[in-house]
């Protein structure tokens, strides 16, 4: 067994694939493609058949990308969110599809990523700042995108000591079963609940533009870990020092979440 293989049952990892599989088994297909995919950035005016959807997940951008007609390979490092994109997959694919959909268990970090090839988009969604190395993440997803392909991420924005201090709630979360239960009871009136009842009385759908429920969002904030951060700045100099160009880019400003970025190799 690999190492990377090993490392899921680190307690002190947030398990994402238990909360995927959470949401997804309460959800219907039609409810978990319904998300708006990247509307700012214009993903599918990008060129290209082949797709490497890089953590996965759930596989709701994996099925939105096949469902569109390019052929998809989608990765994830835990074992329980490639079962949960198979069981997916089960339901969207048919004989008449043309395109074609691989699903496999590999971490970005494996020393021999490169083995799969080429791809004219790699796309990674809110996932190279958890995978505990995020440097090398951005770096070997970068050496998977072929000459004039373009690579999609979203990191999370450097916030200072507000970042800091998400980082030490995010390890007592994830320190044992008591401590998990005291930071949700402590962030559920002030985080969570304000949330949901302004959802309620706007009438507003209570899934966030990725599809995914705003509990399981809530739950994958509070212990998402592995958990980096950087500033917008610094995520386009390290790219570009891999021969690309950043074609597209959408911040956050000074607030919590995902600055995101299209780039183009050159």
């Amino acid at each position: 067994m690999e190492e990377w293989q090993k490392e899921i049952s680190d307690g002190r990892r947030f398990q994402f694939g238990k909360n995927w599989t959470s949401f997804v088994n309460n959800s219907s297909v039609d409810e978990l493609l319904s998300g708006s995919l990247l509307e700012n950035l214009d993903i599918d005016k990008l060129v290209g058949d082949s797709i490497l959807d890089i953590g996965c997940g759930s596989g709701i951008f994996s099925g939105i990308f096949f469902k569109k007609g390019r052929n998809v390979t989608s990765l994830d490092f835990d074992p329980k969110c490639v079962q949960v994109t198979k069981k997916l997959k089960k339901k969207l694919i048919s004989t008449s599809a043309k395109n074609s959909w691989i699903i496999k268990r590999k971490s970005i970090l494996d020393p021999s990523i490169e083995k799969l090839g080429q791809f004219d988009i790699v796309f990674s969604w809110g996932v190279l700042h958890h995978t505990g190395n995020m440097k090398l993440a951005i770096n070997n997803s970068c050496a998977l995108v072929r000459k004039s392909g373009h690579l999609v991420i979203s990191i999370y924005n450097d916030q200072g000591w507000k970042s800091s201090s998400w980082l030490r709630i995010k390890q007592i979360y994830n320190a044992n079963f008591l401590s998990r239960y005291a930071v949700i009871l402590c962030f559920f009136p002030t985080f969570f609940l304000p949330i949901l009842l302004t959802r309620i009385l706007k009438r507003k759908n209570l899934r966030n533009p990725r599809g995914m429920h705003i509990w399981f969002d809530f739950l994958d904030w509070l212990g998402g870990l592995p958990f980096e951060v950087s500033s917008p700045s610094d995520i386009i100099l390290d790219v570009e020092k891999n021969g690309f160009k950043c074609i597209s880019f959408n911040s956050v400003g000074k607030k919590m979440g995902c600055n995101e970025f299209v780039f183009k190799k050159n």
